[in-house]
Formats: C-alpha cells, structure tokens, sequence
C-alpha cells in the first residue's frame, strides 16, 4: 500500500491471478446468468443425448450441451440478457427452438422443449418469444431483477442505484440525501454491493451511502442489469444481512451501438417549500457521458467503454450572516473580524476569505471493458474501473460560528479497480467459474492551511470565529485497497446440480485519523487572543519521534469462504437448494499491547476477530401446483452474515494507548492554561508532567461479524385477467449475533452481557492530568471503548 499518495497503483492482472491462486479465492458473487431445462418426446418420454444450443443472439456466443438420461441439461456463465434462441436437437425428432428468450444475472432460468417426431414442413419449430417471468422452479427467496428495459424506461432523478434498488418493495431510502437505503430493517451497512464481482462497498464504513464514492460509483447508463436479493438461499452469496445488490455492466455485440446523453437541472425545476422559500439544495446540477460497444472480431472479441463527467454547483453557506426576528445581521461585527485578522497575520497566519461564490460537486467515471469468446466452451472478460470525485467542505459555517477558507478542505475520493471472470464448460456434466478483482481506494483530504486550529470566542462567549487547519483533517489519510476472487465448480448429476468453491476477500487498510495532530487553540475572548492566554489547548502525537504514520492503523483483514449446495430437482413439481458455507476471518497483524491496560482491566488489547469462524446452513424450496392458473409455493431458511465496518476494527490498532498520546487542558476559574501558541504544526508546545491515560479500545477474543437468520415464504398465482400475477410473501428475521459498542468506566471493567459473557472494558475516568505548575488545569476523562457481541 502506497501511503501519502493520492494515486493508488493498480497491480497487474497477472501478478492478480498469481496471488488469487496461491491462497485466495473472491467474495462469491454471481455476474453471469444461467439455463436449464428438460427435453421430453410429445408422449411426455426423456429425451437423452439431444443436442442443446444456446445462442446468445445479439454477440453470436453459443454453447452446446447434451441431456443426460433424464433428459435434463444445465448450462451456466451465459451472458446476461438477451435474447437467446435456445433449440434442441436429435435424429428421429423434428428440431425444436425457443426464441426471444430474457436471462436474468444471477438466476437459472428454465426452459423445457418438446421434440416431436412427426413431419412438418420446417424442421424447426419457432416457440413464442418470451421472458423467463415469476414462475421458475428456481425462485426460492425474496429478491428483484431490474432489467436494462426497465432501466431505460422508469424516471430517475438521481441516476442512482438507489433509485432503482427501490422496486424492491422490502427497501426502502433511509437518508435521501446520501443515498442510503435499508433492506428489511437493517442497517444499511449492512448491505452487499458489487459490479462485475468487484466489491462495490464503502469497506471502512464512513460514508453513509455505504458506497466508496462521493456520489455513485458507476454510471447508471453502463449498467445491464441489476438483482437485488434479499434472502437469497444460494450459499455463493455473501457478506451481507440486508441487501446483496449485484450489477453487471454492458458488453460489446456485433453491432455497433452506442449513446451520447446529457442531463440538465437547476433549482428552477424543484418547487419551494410550503413557506415560499426556494430550495437550496443546489444551484444547477449537469451530466453528460459517452456509451460504445461493438466487435473487434465478429462472434469473438468485443468491447464497450463508458465515459461520464458530472458537476453540481451548490449555494454557499451563508457565511457570517443569520436571522434574528427575521432580519439577516452579522454573526461577528467587521470590527471583531478585523481585530482577529490583525492578530492572526501578526503570529504568522494566513485567514482565509469568507467570500465563497458557490461549492462544486464533480466526478468523473470511466470504464472500458473486453470480451472475449475464446471457444464455445470457454469465455471471459476483463473490465478496468475509474471514479474520482471531489467536493469542497466548509466546517464551522453555521448560525453561531464563522471560518474562512483556510480552514475548509476538499473531500478528494478516488476509487480504481480491475476485474477478470473466466467461465469454462470442461464437459458435459463439469463447468467452472473463476473471478479475480482489484479495487483501490483513497480518501485524502486538501486543506487550505497548513497550521493549528484558533478559535476565538466572540459577542461574550455566544459566538466564535474559527481559523487554520480543521483538527480533524490535521493527519487524515485513508486508503483501502480489497482483493477479491472466487472458483466455483458445478457438476451436474442428472436431477443433482452440486456446486462446491472456495472465495476470498482481503482488505488491505491504512488509516491515519490524529485529531490536532497541528495542536488545537481556544481563546475565550479577542482580548485573550490578542494577549496569548489560552482557555483551551488539544494536542496529539506520536510517543516516539514526530511521524505521524506511526499512529496509523495498518492491517490486514482477509475472508476466506468454503461453500457447497445441492440442487435438487426432485420431480415435475418440486425443486429444493440446501447447502453451507463456512467463513472464516483472518488478521496477520495485532495491535500493539498495552500491559497497563491488560492489568487495569483485565483484558488485553490486541485481540482481534482472527479466527473466529461461521458456519451458515441454508436451505431453499420451490413447489408448482398443478392448476390450469399457474401457482407457486417457495420459501426458505438460513443463516446470514455481513461485514461489520473497518473502522470499528481499526480503532483496536490506532487506539492502543502505547503508540501515541496527547493533552487536552482547559483553563479553570482565571488561572489560563500554560502554553504560548505556536503557529507551527511541527512544533507545538509539551506540557510538563505525566500525559493523561489516552483511549484505549478492545475487541473480545469471541468476537464475530453479524449474523442474522432469515426465513421467507411466498405464493404466486396467475389471475385470469390482462396476464396479472398476484403475490404474497411475509419474511422474517431474528438476529443471531450483533455488535455492542459501549463506554464503560473502571469500576465497570466486568460486568454481564445479555448472552451471559463477560465484559472487560472500562473508562478510565479516574485518571486526569494535572500541570504541577498550575494545579487548576484539568484534562477531559478519557473513554476506552468496548465491542462485543450481543
């Protein structure tokens, strides 16, 4: 990992696929879609050894299977979409075939043909063009496909993900604003999304969107289809207890085709609010972007590139400006401000402006993939990701407090990625899926100064002006980068279709997160700010020499998953899926151990979760009545687990009490804290005497991820009029194990949990820290954070 620099380096796929095949195999989701069906004679006999084409029509992609002495065929790792014309072929039969048939990503569509043996005047007989709909012996748990039609067609404001995720009627938006969405209750952290198989998440859990952009990782127009599976039984399927949402990006075929599009908005378009007032979300908002795809060797090699640039301009806070008995007036007078300025200037400081025109919002999103035919047994494809977003932050702007612009800073994401699949048929009862994927993420903000932080209190202590670096973006670097890969096998053994594989997950963390890291000022009045005399001082750093790094939390956290499933068609009318899987977490690194801690509390602090596995069993039914209206029964049970944010995880190896300390002392009655202010970052004042105990953080040594149980069941039933279905499902969730997050004190350090384990945290809060120079300065107690199960 590449620390302090904006630009994370993508490694290249071959040093990619040599890693994954030493140790590793990927998260486990599905980016291809699949068929399966039976060949019968008109009598209703098994038709075995019969020829089974599956042409993907628009690209030329073909497979060939025959039917086994059932008569059955599977084929998977098609492309997603459509239509394919899928015929089925025997001596003695007329041929057979079944067009404008619509395969979903992630499911297994089903498609039966009758070969008669009686002459007609064609040998093919043209079935009627058609979707793979609601009734499949295949649809077991609660999910939701979004086709590329119904993209195109239904409105979005947004052009979101989010937008679109919400016809799944069990989701619904949390934080508009953010994008954030919940899925049958749970937190929306707890959702799963990836594109292509790459994990599309915002791993170290900070933005509430849970994705690692500032806006949406991908272009919606660049999208072929999404599934949204909410109790999905398929064991493949991980990391995740609300929502599993798994896109796939368009191909090339063998037409060219391609899109130029622009998209216009402004505050003009929004109504005002109920009081009159105009909306001030934005100003104006644009988007404009390229799609092209086509061959480079017809029914062989393919590509498609996407490019998108948007840019919002929002109305800038009103700075120094606020409403009293509805008149706007000055927070800080022009002569308060100019006495602050004076004296900044004459310490060395640079104020910033309080004039801000506007803030910008842009991003821009690029993606080029190829696929690649390489026989009629095998294929694969390899797509290259970009999307690098900036918008400008304007902290302690608001109704009592006033900065200026050298104290804001640009929030800068840039998130890269790099993906291959690989899909071979090796016989006619064996096939594989590879997938190997490579996503760098950085955070870095850009400060407008580099110095402390000053705040001044104004208007008698009511108000305050604020100057410098923002202390919390004094040291603040994240970069997050995830190796992903999975192999899957599928033998198909007449009514059995036995999946077994392994996925893995790595995520490589460095996180730098050191609160005034530049020291941090506060002056109770102009005049004590004018005269030096300090109310309040913070200041963190390191214990030993002055790199910050040394803070950082830097780790491993890997995922290694094993799963398999049968799937069981156990008549004309019944179909059953039931595996496992086994995840089983894993941390290299430890935090460093804090002896003092481990006898105050009892515990010690460089446990991690290393280790502690989870086994969930799922199962999964589908049952078709056998009515003249089509009616299905399906349901299923099992148990699921997500990821809980880096950051929890993180806080145990930058929090350890040993690496770094710092001060926060206050001026008590009229005695000021004894420090003269130090413009320079590097260099700022240490106070005599012995630290105060810093924060500590500990993680239980049973610690697991969440995991929850859910269980569903469904009934479709065609009505007889217009071609409606009519639906009812209920689902049910139970939480098995979840994370407890609390502040403890010392006496507290054991104490019951609702499971019957034991708690070893406490805060420390006995401990303060007392200049021996000025015996009125105190410090702030100091929290030790537990996490655990519940």
């Amino acid at each position: 990992m590449t620390k302090n620099s904006p630009m994370p380096r993508l490694r290249t796929l071959v040093t990619a696929i040599a890693f994954t095949l030493m140790g590793s195999m990927a998260l486990a989701q599905d980016t291809s879609s699949s068929v399966a069906g039976r060949i019968t004679d008109a009598s209703g006999a098994p038709v075995a050894g019969a020829s089974v084409e599956i042409l993907h029509v628009p690209s030329g992609t073909r497979k060939t299977v025959l039917t086994d002495a059932n008569g059955r065929y599977t084929s998977r790792g098609l492309r997603v979409g459509g239509p394919f014309a899928i015929a089925a072929t025997k001596d003695g039969f007329d041929s057979v075939k079944d067009e404008g048939v619509q395969l979903r990503l992630g499911e297994l569509g089903t498609v039966n043909l009758v070969l008669s043996s009686e002459q007609v005047l064609e040998d093919v007989v043209v079935m009627a063009s058609r979707a793979v709909d609601v009734f499949d012996s295949q649809k077991m748990g609660a999910g939701t496909s979004v086709t590329r039609e119904q993209i195109d067609t239904l409105p979005s404001i947004s052009r979101s993900i989010d937008d679109y995720v919400r016809l799944d009627p069990r989701i619904v938006q949390v934080d508009r604003e953010r994008g954030g969405i919940s899925a049958a209750g749970q937190n929306n952290r707890y959702n799963n999304v990836t594109i292509d198989g790459i994990s599309t998440n915002d791993e170290f859990g900070l933005n509430d969107s849970g994705l690692p952009a500032l806006n949406q990782p991908i272009s919606i127009d660049a999208i072929e289809e999404l599934a949204i599976g909410v109790s999905s039984y398929d064991v493949t399927q991980a990391d995740f207890t609300g929502a599993n949402i798994n896109a796939v990006t368009k191909s090339g075929t063998n037409e060219f085709k391609g899109t130029v599009y622009g998209v216009y908005r402004d505050d003009s378009f929004v109504g005002d609010t109920p009081d009159g007032v105009g909306f001030k979300g934005f100003e104006d908002e644009s988007t404009y972007g390229i799609t092209l795809g086509g061959p480079i060797i017809k029914d062989r090699l393919f590509f498609f590139v996407a490019y998108e640039d948007f840019t919002r301009t929002s109305p800038a806070p009103t700075v120094n400006r606020r409403l009293t008995n509805g008149v706007e007036v000055p927070i800080v007078s022009d002569a308060d401000l100019a006495a602050i300025s004076a004296r900044a200037t004459q310490l060395g400081l640079a104020p910033g402006s309080t004039s801000l025109g506007g803030i910008d919002n842009s991003d821009e999103k690029i993606i080029a993939k190829i696929d690649w035919n390489i026989t009629d047994q095998h294929r694969a494809a390899i797509r290259y990701g970009r999307t690098d977003g900036t918008v400008l932050r304007t902290p302690d702007v608001g109704a009592t407090s006033v900065s200026g612009s050298d104290h804001w800073y640009s929030d800068n994401i840039l998130n890269e990625n790099l993906t291959a699949q690989l899909y071979s048929d090796w016989n006619e009862t064996f096939s594989t899926e590879l997938s190997l994927s490579r996503n760098e993420y950085s955070s870095l903000p850009e400060n407008g100064s580099f110095s402390p932080q000053i705040t001044v209190r104004v208007n008698n202590g009511a108000d305050q002006v604020v100057l410098g670096t923002e202390r919390s973006r004094q040291a603040n670097q994240l970069l997050a980068d995830t190796t992903t890969g999975l192999l899957r096998t599928n033998m198909y053994l007449g009514d059995h279709t036995l999946s077994v594989g392994a996925d893995f997950k790595r995520n490589d963390v460095f996180n730098l997160f050191l609160q005034d890291a530049n020291g941090s000022y506060d002056f109770a009045s102009i005049a004590d700010f004018q005269a030096g005399r300090v109310n309040r001082f913070r200041y963190q750093f390191p214990v030993v020499g002055n790199d910050r790094n040394t803070i950082a939390a830097e780790f491993s956290l890997s995922g290694y998953g094993f799963f398999a499933q049968d799937n069981w068609i156990v008549n004309n009318n019944l179909t059953v899926n039931y595996g496992f899987r086994v995840d089983v977490p894993q941390i290299d690194e430890r935090p460093t151990f804090n002896t003092t801690a481990a006898t105050a509390f009892g515990r010690r602090n460089d446990q991690t979760i290393d280790g502690n596995y989870i086994l969930a069993p799922r199962a999964g039914f589908n049952y078709t009545f056998d009515t003249e209206l089509r009616t299905q029964l399906r349901g299923g049970l099992g148990l699921f687990s997500g990821s809980s944010p880096n950051v929890w995880l993180s806080n145990a190896f930058s929090n350890n009490g040993i690496v770094g300390t710092g001060f926060d002392v206050r001026q008590v009655g009229t005695t000021p804290v004894p420090v003269q202010i130090n413009i320079d970052p590097n260099n700022q004042p240490r106070l005599a005497g012995t630290p105060p105990t810093p924060n500590i953080d500990f993680i239980d040594q049973d610690f697991e991820q969440p995991t929850l149980w859910k269980a569903s069941l469904g009934l479709e039933r065609e009505l007889p009029w217009f071609g409606l279905v009519g639906s009812v499902e209920a689902i049910m969730t139970q939480t098995d194990n979840n994370v407890l997050y609390q502040h403890l004190n010392l006496g507290e350090a054991t104490g019951r949990l609702p499971d019957g384990r034991v708690s070893f945290w406490a805060t420390n809060a006995a401990t303060s820290f007392l200049n021996p120079n000025t015996p009125a300065a105190r410090t702030r107690n100091n929290n030790n954070r537990a996490f655990n199960n519940v």
